[in-house]
């Protein structure tokens, strides 16, 4: 499938059954590839910022350029995915003036005639030497914030480094949007939610993410009041427990009762926004921060940490911010075994976490003492991504022209 770049902002792309390279005489602008099918982060990434590229090439380079998209992958086994790109990505790109190559920088391939361009994004401080090298041998590398930009450098990356940040993921995220409130795409404060407070969080339970830190957090901020709530998605395909069974192995070190911890199946149940008062996310580390984005973007009050690519976009004027962090060395069992091999994490206390649930539920639970307060920073998250993608977009192509006019 070739898609021409005059189509207008209300294209939106099909990620259904495309695979495509450009068959015309004169060269495709850029061809994206990438795995756009399934629900992984990168994958919601890659589709958010195609869309976004397609909207605005033509009106940055004019009508005569083209995009074109490259997608042959169906949904995987993340474990499997980097021998199927690999397999992709060796298959010449036919016209085109410009490559940009969605995952690991393993699975690069440096193609000739064509400006090659990696998108790489990461949750630790020391990347791997295998992964500079290939990084190094493409023409430039995107990434997604000025920390992950500074990070690349100082691990010895020597080609261009463009941050092309995400925007708005309304078409992408995993939220049902039949919102309740006049505005289709905001959150709703007076949204009845049958008396109890709700708090959750979305993602994969492991160190990196800060769940169990969450979890006894949590207990500690309720000491088990079920009218109040903590509503976890979360999953995790690399380990051996269930979502169940992790939650037992961390009930051994709560306080209180835990039968106000409920779980979703992360990964088919869709997140229905206005049934919530407020996300928690305490990550010690994030590339981007897909479910932290796509909470703000509603509006949603949501507690977050100050670190990593989190410092792209949130700050103390559109989020609850947690910024006393201690730094700890990368450590998980499924992904990082040898402490620190990758780096350090900026780490949130448990006590940091509660203060913050203490803050956010006395705002919400006393709307008029602390509408001016909670509405501002629902219009500042709201605002912070707000056609963004408009004007990262068109300042990535801005870029890359510099590159290959």
């Amino acid at each position: 499938m070739t898609l021409q770049a005059s189509q207008t902002d209300k294209v939106e792309l099909e990620f259904k059954s495309i695979q495509s390279y450009l068959k015309e005489e004169r060269k495709s602008y850029l061809n994206i590839m990438s795995q756009f099918m399934g629900r992984y982060g990168i994958s919601t990434h890659a589709r958010a910022m195609a869309e976004s590229l397609l909207c605005r090439v033509s009106g940055v380079l004019g009508n005569n350029k083209l995009l074109s998209i490259t997608q042959n992958i169906k949904q995987q086994h993340f474990g499997d995915l980097n021998s199927t790109l690999l397999a992709m990505y060796s298959e010449e790109p036919e016209n085109t003036k410009a490559s940009l190559q969605f995952w690991y920088p393993n699975t690069y391939t440096k193609f000739k005639g064509v400006f090659n361009i990696g998108y790489y994004i990461f949750e630790y401080n020391i990347i791997p030497r295998l992964y500079v090298e290939h990084i190094n041998k493409m023409d430039a590398v995107c990434t997604a914030s000025e920390w992950g930009k500074k990070v690349l450098e100082e691990n010895g990356i020597k080609v261009p480094i463009i941050v092309f940040p995400v925007g708005s993921l309304f078409k992408n995220r995993r939220i049902d949007c039949n919102w309740k409130c006049e505005n289709n795409d905001r959150y709703d404060l007076s949204f009845d939610r049958g008396g109890i407070f709700k708090f959750y969080h979305v993602g994969k339970f492991e160190e990196r993410k800060g769940t169990k830190l969450l979890i006894q957090a949590f207990n500690e901020f309720s000491k088990g009041d079920n009218g109040i709530q903590l509503h976890l998605h979360i999953a995790n395909p690399h380990s051996m427990l269930s979502p169940r069974d992790y939650l037992d192995s961390v009930a051994g070190d709560l306080n209180y009762e835990h039968d106000n911890i409920i779980l979703h199946d992360e990964t088919y149940e869709p997140i229905k926004i206005n049934e919530y008062n407020c996300g928690v996310f305490p990550s010690l580390a994030e590339g981007v921060g897909l479910p932290i984005v796509e909470a703000m973007t509603t509006g949603m009050p949501v507690i977050t940490c100050f670190n990593s690519g989190i410092t792209q976009y949130a700050n103390r004027y559109n989020c609850y911010l947690i910024d006393d962090l201690e730094i700890v060395p990368v450590y998980d069992p499924n992904f990082f075994p040898i402490e620190g091999e990758y780096g350090t994490w900026e780490k949130p206390s448990i006590e940091s976490i509660v203060k913050k649930m203490e803050e956010v539920y006395s705002d919400l639970s006393n709307p008029e003492q602390s509408r001016e307060k909670i509405m501002e920073i629902s219009v500042n998250a709201f605002d912070s991504f707000t056609d963004k993608w408009r004007e990262y977009s068109s300042n990535f192509i801005k870029e890359l022209e510099n590159y290959v006019g």
